[in-house]
């Protein structure tokens, strides 16, 4: 039945509205569309603010679109072809990417809209970066811009589809750990913390000088067999950002203008193979895995898989072992590639990890005198206490009005 379902892929980068479908009867199990489309089969539009830049060697043929994150506008790329089930990748490899919550959707073009997972483009490893698996023939994918990060920027390069069972598997070599076994052990952890615990919850503060962040999170987060959270966001101005899922829908809320955002969760399916490899390009590529419970912003600490993949590099070492919140903690040192250091301003950084969970407890990384660039630091955490899951539902007062999409 799906296949005989005429559609179009639109991958939508945006802060505004959904995308077309057009008929289609060409099948692939490989699809690449670039910012600008040309050479591919697909196209793109946009609307507002959306500046085109070009001679930027990270990106794919060179250019790339960026917005800043305190507008309102749409980035769509459009698809004549087709995946059944594909999984979706963005390419981030430009040091003006920034936006520490970058959420991307599917539809069919219509009324039918899914939320698939979000990505920090800040701390994101160059290379591809999966975002999840896209199921059915929702082939309309945008990327959900909140507004809520002025100083920094949205970034939108190439994207590509594909079915991973065309992977040739045994010709695919694993590049996700370290050499060293304890680090390889904590990665491992890391990239599936979401498997270690039932349900965790607390609070933790995030700061990050290159694009302006600076924030206090509360989570409530359940793993378990019914996963859901609720996450509240407030800035260092007051401004107060909220989001809920109760693993069904996804619930973004901003308190200042009592707007709200609420869409479908696609279906989580638990990724297979190796979460890091070199593709037929030999480009690198990320396999970032769905959180079930759509934790936000939490996942920084709660489900730390960009952190886990800066452990590979050679330089990091364990340090020591340590004790936080009445746990045992590893502790690990490292330093950045030359990608990130450019872009986070650091040259190095220290990050405590718990070593049951792989949950992160703590990360700073500092520039080449000292100083310090960014941090992670958990204020309080509890883990496997229960948590009311009513704070899951993704209700809000019945004053509070949908927000624009442009």
């Amino acid at each position: 039945m799906k296949k005989m379902m005429s559609s179009m892929l639109v991958l939508m980068l945006f802060v505004g509205g959904i995308g077309f479908r057009l008929p289609s009867t060409v099948y692939a199990d490989h699809l690449y569309c670039d910012n600008d489309a040309v050479g591919y089969p697909c196209s793109n539009s946009f609307t507002e603010s959306w500046t085109y830049r070009s001679g930027y060697s990270g990106d794919q043929n060179g250019d790339h679109r960026l917005a800043r994150n305190d507008s309102s506008s749409s980035y769509l790329w459009r698809y004549d072809d087709y995946v059944v089930d594909p999984y979706l990748d963005v390419w981030l490899n430009n040091y003006d990417f920034t936006n520490p919550n970058a959420d991307y959707y599917v539809s069919d073009g219509h009324t039918n809209v899914q939320y698939v997972g979000d990505i920090n483009q800040n701390t994101a490893p160059g290379g591809w970066n999966g975002i999840g698996k896209v199921y059915g023939w929702f082939i309309d994918a945008d990327v959900f811009q909140r507004g809520d990060y002025p100083n920094s920027y949205t970034g939108a390069d190439m994207i590509r589809l594909y079915d991973p069972s065309t992977l040739a598997m045994n010709t695919v070599k694993e590049q996700t750990y370290h050499a060293n076994a304890e680090i390889a052990s904590i990665q491992k952890k890391m990239l599936n913390a979401i498997d270690h615990y039932q349900n965790i919850q607390g609070s933790f503060h995030i700061q990050f000088e290159n694009n302006g962040q600076n924030e206090t999170i509360d989570f409530q987060v359940d793993e378990g067999k019914t996963p859901g959270s609720h996450v509240k966001v407030t800035k260092a101005n007051g401004t107060v950002f909220e989001t809920k899922s109760n693993g069904k829908e996804h619930l973004v809320m901003n308190h200042q203008k009592e707007q709200f955002s609420k869409s479908n969760i696609a279906p989580r399916k638990e990724v297979k193979g190796p979460r890091h490899f070199s593709n037929e390009n030999g480009q690198p590529v990320f396999v970032q895995r769905n959180d079930p419970a759509t934790a936000s912003i939490a996942k920084e600490v709660t489900f730390p898989q960009n952190y886990a993949f800066w452990l590979r590099n050679k330089g990091n070492k364990v340090v020591g072992h340590d004790k936080m919140f009445n746990r045992d903690i590893t502790v690990i040192e490292g330093k950045h590639n030359d990608y990130l250091s450019k872009k986070l301003g650091a040259t190095t950084y220290k990050m405590w990890v718990d070593t049951k969970t792989g949950v992160l407890l703590k990360l700073i990384g500092t520039d080449q005198n000292g100083d310090e660039a960014y941090h992670i630091k958990v204020q309080d955490i509890q883990f496997n206490q229960g948590i009311n899951a009513q704070q899951f539902a993704p209700e809000v007062p019945k004053s509070w009005e949908k927000m624009k999409k442009k």
